[in-house]
């Protein structure tokens, strides 16, 4: 069993959005023809979708210096991990918007590397059985000042965007008992030689994944944070100050936040309806009479995870007993796993 220093920083939202970190604007990206005025994209990308493949113009980045890889470079590598809809891509367009080359990207998308992007493993892979096969592969990241950034999300709301955009899961997500029976993830360790895994329901890869990223150190990345979807759109200044501050990176004196370009006013639709949908959870509306209680008893053996990132699968409304844990107001969650002092 690996161990890992954990803290859970509690941080008043008050001090968190004042004069520490700026707050954010929209950005309006350059979108190709075919997305030219594809509302659903954006609206995609802010629900966490990984349908929304979000390409960042490099004229909009926060750009310096591009610098090859090599044993004196001294910046940070990040690789985001997270379940498929968890906001992987949202958190990708948000860090390249406003970090630039600060850091260096690492994903398995990446085949060609460059002075800021690195192969990476995918980052839809369960950690424990990506270790178990290539128990190594991990450290050669952490000797390279890899921290991953991996994303969670509320199991009730993950449940119901899953079965929308199911991806790899997709055979899990088809008729009326989709939650009752066993669900086969084909690609557990990404898309390699390791078998596909059988797990009880759909439930428990929700629980099994995240529970995994206990793994990401020691012995493996650098460091690791992770990040509820929910603080990356409620509150994406916060999200970026707490990346910023254990990478030790350079706020920009404005936030940016990716959008579909500006019709008349500065509103982030995409945003504004996973706000909504986040505050009043409005996804409790989707599980027919009873089935609650029953995917509650599911996530029982996940209490304790379920717990550790201030989440409920019960129908419960507010932004303070969704966003913020223990009913507290104003604060922002996550957690920072720590290997030898090393952010």
């Amino acid at each position: 069993m690996f161990r890992a220093e954990r803290f859970v920083l509690l941080l008043r939202l008050h001090v968190v959005l004042g004069s520490t970190w700026p707050l954010g604007i929209l950005y309006t990206p350059e979108l190709s023809e075919d997305r030219e005025g594809d509302l659903d994209f954006q609206a995609d990308l802010w629900e966490g979708m990984d349908s929304a493949d979000y390409s960042v113009p490099t004229s909009a980045m926060n750009f310096t210096l591009l610098r090859e890889v090599g044993f004196n470079d001294e910046r940070f590598g990040v690789q985001i991990m997270g379940l498929q809809d968890t906001g992987t891509n949202l958190l990708m367009a948000m860090l390249q918007l406003n970090f630039g080359d600060q850091v260096r990207y690492f994903d398995a998308a990446f085949h060609n590397p460059t002075g800021t992007h690195s192969k990476g493993i995918w980052k839809h892979a369960n950690v424990h059985m990506f270790r178990e096969v290539y128990p190594d592969k991990l450290q050669t990241f952490g000797e390279q000042r890899v921290v991953a950034l991996a994303l969670v999300r509320d199991p009730m709301s993950w449940l119901q965007s899953i079965r929308k955009a199911p991806y790899e899961l997709k055979s899990c997500v088809t008729g009326d008992d989709w939650l009752r029976r066993a669900c086969t993830h084909s690609f557990p360790a990404g898309y390699n030689d390791v078998p596909g895994a059988t797990l009880p329901n759909l439930e428990s890869v929700w629980g099994q994944w995240t529970k995994a990223y206990d793994e990401l150190v020691p012995g493996g990345y650098h460091g690791a944070i992770m990040i509820r979807y929910e603080d990356l759109v409620l509150h994406p200044e916060a999200t970026m100050g707490v990346v910023a501050e254990k990478l030790g990176l350079n706020m920009p004196k404005v936030v940016k936040y990716p959008t579909e370009p500006a019709k008349g006013h500065g509103d982030a639709i995409g945003r504004n309806d996973a706000m909504v949908k986040i505050q009043t959870r409005a996804f409790m509306s989707l599980y027919p009479e009873g089935e609650v209680a029953e995917v509650c008893e599911r996530l029982e053996s996940f209490q304790s995870v379920m717990e550790a990132y201030g989440y409920s699968c019960w129908p419960q409304q507010g932004p303070e007993k969704v966003s913020f844990r223990q009913g507290r107001e104003k604060k922002l969650t996550y957690r920072l796993v720590r290997l030898n002092g090393a952010l």
